[in-house]
């Protein structure tokens, strides 16, 4: 099981949901994830998701190997988790645990490019107060912020966040 921690800003100061991916045995591969809650305005969001996780992994989704979603949380809304469930669900496909100081957020395109989000300072401070010291934006916000006590890493692919990921532990002064 992998965790992953989803920050957003539906309340003051932001927060941090954690979901959890798994990947089932004896269902070809079969991944669930819980905490989440998709409406189908977000359909596309999770498609964009599965097809950077495609070409970061090689990992092919079908009918028969796909994704559940079994617990809801209303308060997440909007594209800024893709980033996060991406790396959760190829940490789970690569058996590749992901660090737990590590959190971020961005919206994926399909070939697994970053795009800008709302609320990035609020979500830092939210990582930092959670007790998360790297935390992940998209390069086109590189004016986003600069938190004492966390490290704000600017990264423009699913496939850089994912090197970067792999990386954190050898990193000096990681904590």
């Amino acid at each position: 099981m992998t965790r992953v921690p989803i920050p957003f800003t539906n309340c003051p100061g932001g927060a941090i949901i954690q979901a959890e991916v798994f990947r089932e045995s004896g269902t070809d591969g079969k991944i669930r994830i819980y905490g989440i809650r998709f409406s189908e305005a977000n359909r596309k969001s999770l498609q964009n998701v599965l097809q950077a996780v495609e070409k970061l992994t090689g990992h092919q989704f079908s009918e028969n190997v796909g994704v559940r979603f079994e617990t809801e949380y209303p308060g997440l809304a909007g594209e800024s988790w893709e980033l996060m469930l991406a790396l959760g669900i190829a940490a789970e496909l690569q058996n590749k645990p992901l660090n737990p100081k590590l959190t971020g957020t961005g919206k994926l395109d399909r070939y697994g490019y970053l795009e800008k989000v709302a609320g990035i300072p609020e979500k830092v401070q939210a990582a930092k107060q959670a007790g998360y010291s790297v935390f992940l934006v998209s390069t086109s916000q590189f004016e986003a912020v600069s938190e004492d006590g966390i490290r704000v890493v600017h990264v423009d692919t699913l496939e850089r966040a994912w090197s970067i990921a792999k990386a954190i532990p050898t990193w000096r002064g990681y904590n």
